[in-house]
Protein backbone atom coordinates (compact mmCIF):
# COMPACT_ATOMS: atom_id res chain seq x y z
CA UNK A 1 0.00 0.00 0.00
CA UNK A 2 1.54 3.31 -1.11
CA UNK A 3 0.57 6.69 0.29
CA UNK A 4 2.05 9.84 -1.17
CA UNK A 5 1.64 13.26 0.45
CA UNK A 6 2.72 16.83 -0.24
CA UNK A 7 3.42 19.81 1.94
CA UNK A 8 1.92 23.28 1.70
CA UNK A 9 4.19 24.30 -1.16
CA UNK A 10 3.59 21.87 -4.02
CA UNK A 11 5.51 21.98 -7.28
CA UNK A 12 4.62 24.04 -10.34
CA UNK A 13 2.09 21.36 -11.24
CA UNK A 14 -0.05 22.26 -8.22
CA UNK A 15 -3.57 20.95 -8.45
CA UNK A 16 -2.62 18.21 -10.88
CA UNK A 17 -1.88 14.96 -9.06
CA UNK A 18 0.00 12.54 -11.34
CA UNK A 19 -2.15 9.63 -10.22
CA UNK A 20 -1.37 7.49 -13.24
CA UNK A 21 2.36 7.61 -12.55
CA UNK A 22 1.93 6.20 -9.05
CA UNK A 23 -0.33 3.45 -10.34
CA UNK A 24 2.29 2.59 -12.98
CA UNK A 25 4.92 2.25 -10.23
CA UNK A 26 2.62 -0.22 -8.48
CA UNK A 27 2.18 -2.12 -11.73
CA UNK A 28 5.94 -2.24 -12.23
CA UNK A 29 6.35 -3.55 -8.71
CA UNK A 30 3.98 -6.38 -9.64
CA UNK A 31 5.69 -7.11 -12.98
CA UNK A 32 9.09 -5.37 -13.28
CA UNK A 33 9.86 -7.20 -16.52
CA UNK A 34 7.20 -5.10 -18.25
CA UNK A 35 9.59 -2.15 -18.37
CA UNK A 36 12.71 -4.03 -19.40
CA UNK A 37 14.56 -2.70 -22.42
CA UNK A 38 15.45 -5.72 -24.57
CA UNK A 39 18.53 -3.91 -25.88
CA UNK A 40 19.92 -3.33 -22.40
CA UNK A 41 22.81 -5.61 -21.47
CA UNK A 42 22.51 -5.09 -17.73
CA UNK A 43 19.68 -3.78 -15.56
CA UNK A 44 20.65 -0.79 -13.41
CA UNK A 45 20.75 -1.24 -9.68
CA UNK A 46 18.53 0.66 -7.27
CA UNK A 47 21.54 2.62 -6.04
CA UNK A 48 22.23 3.76 -9.59
CA UNK A 49 18.67 4.76 -10.44
CA UNK A 50 17.65 6.76 -7.38
CA UNK A 51 20.39 9.44 -7.44
CA UNK A 52 19.72 10.03 -11.13
CA UNK A 53 15.99 10.24 -10.47
CA UNK A 54 16.44 12.80 -7.72
CA UNK A 55 18.62 14.94 -9.99
CA UNK A 56 15.85 15.33 -12.56
CA UNK A 57 13.86 18.52 -12.72
CA UNK A 58 10.44 18.45 -11.11
CA UNK A 59 9.10 19.93 -14.35
CA UNK A 60 9.82 16.89 -16.49
CA UNK A 61 8.35 16.17 -19.90
CA UNK A 62 6.23 13.15 -20.68
CA UNK A 63 9.19 11.54 -22.45
CA UNK A 64 11.39 12.01 -19.40
CA UNK A 65 8.70 10.46 -17.19
CA UNK A 66 8.50 7.43 -19.49
CA UNK A 67 12.28 7.08 -19.45
CA UNK A 68 12.32 7.24 -15.68
CA UNK A 69 9.53 4.66 -15.42
CA UNK A 70 11.55 2.34 -17.65
CA UNK A 71 14.65 2.80 -15.48
CA UNK A 72 12.59 2.16 -12.35
CA UNK A 73 11.14 -1.03 -13.83
CA UNK A 74 14.61 -2.29 -14.69
CA UNK A 75 15.87 -1.51 -11.20
CA UNK A 76 12.90 -3.28 -9.63
CA UNK A 77 13.65 -6.41 -11.60
CA UNK A 78 17.30 -6.30 -10.54
CA UNK A 79 16.71 -5.71 -6.81
CA UNK A 80 16.61 -8.96 -4.83
CA UNK A 81 16.43 -7.67 -1.26
CA UNK A 82 12.73 -7.34 -0.21
CA UNK A 83 13.37 -4.45 2.18
CA UNK A 84 15.41 -2.50 -0.33
CA UNK A 85 12.79 -3.26 -2.99
CA UNK A 86 10.03 -1.69 -0.87
CA UNK A 87 12.16 1.39 -0.33
CA UNK A 88 12.86 1.67 -4.05
CA UNK A 89 9.14 1.46 -4.81
CA UNK A 90 8.34 4.24 -2.33
CA UNK A 91 11.23 6.46 -3.39
CA UNK A 92 10.34 6.03 -7.07
CA UNK A 93 6.68 6.83 -6.42
CA UNK A 94 7.66 9.99 -4.53
CA UNK A 95 9.91 11.11 -7.35
CA UNK A 96 7.38 10.44 -10.09
CA UNK A 97 4.55 12.21 -8.27
CA UNK A 98 6.70 15.12 -7.05
CA UNK A 99 5.81 14.32 -3.45
CA UNK A 100 7.58 15.60 -0.34
CA UNK A 101 6.74 12.46 1.60
CA UNK A 102 5.32 9.00 1.41
CA UNK A 103 4.42 5.94 3.46
CA UNK A 104 4.45 2.28 2.56
CA UNK A 105 2.25 -0.14 4.50
CA UNK A 106 2.00 -3.93 4.45
CA UNK A 107 -1.23 -5.78 5.11
CA UNK A 108 -0.99 -8.34 7.91
CA UNK A 109 -2.75 -11.68 8.19
CA UNK A 110 -5.09 -10.24 10.83
CA UNK A 111 -6.22 -7.42 8.50
CA UNK A 112 -4.19 -4.51 9.74
CA UNK A 113 -1.90 -2.11 7.88
CA UNK A 114 1.61 -2.16 9.30
CA UNK A 115 3.82 0.89 8.76
CA UNK A 116 6.91 -0.29 6.86
CA UNK A 117 8.57 2.91 5.66
CA UNK A 118 7.89 6.60 6.26
CA UNK A 119 9.66 9.49 4.51
CA UNK A 120 9.26 13.26 4.56
CA UNK A 121 12.11 14.94 2.71
CA UNK A 122 11.67 18.52 3.95
CA UNK A 123 11.79 17.30 7.56
CA UNK A 124 14.68 14.91 6.99
CA UNK A 125 12.39 12.12 8.19
CA UNK A 126 13.17 8.53 7.24
CA UNK A 127 11.87 5.67 9.36
CA UNK A 128 11.87 1.98 8.55
CA UNK A 129 13.60 0.47 5.54
CA UNK A 130 17.33 1.14 5.35
CA UNK A 131 17.17 3.92 7.96
CA UNK A 132 17.82 1.54 10.84
CA UNK A 133 15.10 3.34 12.82
CA UNK A 134 11.80 1.47 13.17
CA UNK A 135 8.38 3.02 12.69
CA UNK A 136 6.76 2.89 16.12
CA UNK A 137 3.25 3.94 15.10
CA UNK A 138 0.54 1.34 15.79
CA UNK A 139 -0.96 -0.56 12.83
CA UNK A 140 -4.17 0.67 11.23
CA UNK A 141 -7.12 -1.73 11.63
CA UNK A 142 -9.02 -2.49 8.44
CA UNK A 143 -12.15 -3.51 10.35
CA UNK A 144 -13.61 -2.62 13.73
CA UNK A 145 -14.63 -5.04 16.49
CA UNK A 146 -17.99 -5.60 14.78
CA UNK A 147 -16.41 -6.39 11.43
CA UNK A 148 -17.38 -3.09 9.81
CA UNK A 149 -14.92 -1.66 7.30
CA UNK A 150 -12.69 1.16 8.55
CA UNK A 151 -13.43 3.62 5.78
CA UNK A 152 -12.51 6.75 7.73
CA UNK A 153 -8.79 6.05 7.35
CA UNK A 154 -7.58 6.77 3.82
CA UNK A 155 -5.08 3.91 3.65
CA UNK A 156 -7.61 1.46 5.09
CA UNK A 157 -10.27 2.46 2.57
CA UNK A 158 -7.86 1.99 -0.33
CA UNK A 159 -6.81 -1.43 0.96
CA UNK A 160 -10.39 -2.60 1.47
CA UNK A 161 -11.82 -1.24 -1.77
CA UNK A 162 -8.78 -1.92 -3.92
CA UNK A 163 -9.21 1.56 -5.41
CA UNK A 164 -7.02 4.66 -5.47
CA UNK A 165 -8.02 7.41 -3.02
CA UNK A 166 -7.02 10.96 -3.98
CA UNK A 167 -7.39 13.72 -1.36
CA UNK A 168 -6.54 17.26 -2.62
CA UNK A 169 -6.33 18.72 0.91
CA UNK A 170 -6.46 16.72 4.13
CA UNK A 171 -7.78 19.73 6.06
CA UNK A 172 -10.80 20.04 3.77
CA UNK A 173 -11.54 16.34 3.34
CA UNK A 174 -14.94 15.12 4.56
CA UNK A 175 -15.61 11.61 5.78
CA UNK A 176 -12.00 10.83 6.70
CA UNK A 177 -10.15 10.84 10.01
CA UNK A 178 -6.99 12.91 9.66
CA UNK A 179 -6.51 13.45 13.40
CA UNK A 180 -3.16 11.66 13.28
CA UNK A 181 -2.04 13.88 10.42
CA UNK A 182 -3.07 17.03 12.28
CA UNK A 183 -1.22 15.85 15.37
CA UNK A 184 1.90 15.23 13.29
CA UNK A 185 1.63 18.73 11.79
CA UNK A 186 1.26 20.34 15.21
CA UNK A 187 4.30 18.54 16.59
CA UNK A 188 6.57 19.21 13.62
CA UNK A 189 5.35 22.52 12.18
CA UNK A 190 4.56 20.74 8.95
CA UNK A 191 1.44 21.35 6.87
CA UNK A 192 0.20 18.19 5.19
CA UNK A 193 -1.79 18.88 2.05
CA UNK A 194 -2.65 16.29 -0.58
CA UNK A 195 -2.74 12.51 -0.15
CA UNK A 196 -2.72 9.97 -2.96
CA UNK A 197 -3.09 6.38 -1.76
CA UNK A 198 -2.78 3.41 -4.11
CA UNK A 199 -3.17 -0.28 -3.22
CA UNK A 200 -0.43 -2.53 -4.53
CA UNK A 201 -1.55 -5.72 -6.25
CA UNK A 202 0.17 -9.05 -6.73
CA UNK A 203 0.52 -11.02 -9.95
CA UNK A 204 -3.03 -12.33 -9.49
CA UNK A 205 -4.36 -8.75 -9.36
CA UNK A 206 -5.21 -9.06 -5.65
CA UNK A 207 -4.39 -6.35 -3.12
CA UNK A 208 -0.99 -7.36 -1.75
CA UNK A 209 -0.70 -8.68 1.80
Amino acid sequence: MLERHTDAEPSAAAGVVPEADLEIVCALARDPAAAQDPSATEAPTANAVLPAARARSRKRSSLEAIQLLTAVGQALSAEKDPGRLMELILDSAKELTRADGGTLYSRTADDRLEFEIMMTDSLGLHLGGSSGRPVTLPPLPLFDANGAANERMVAARAAISGETVNIPDAYDAEGFDFSGTRDFDQRTGYRSTSFLTVPMRNHEDEVER
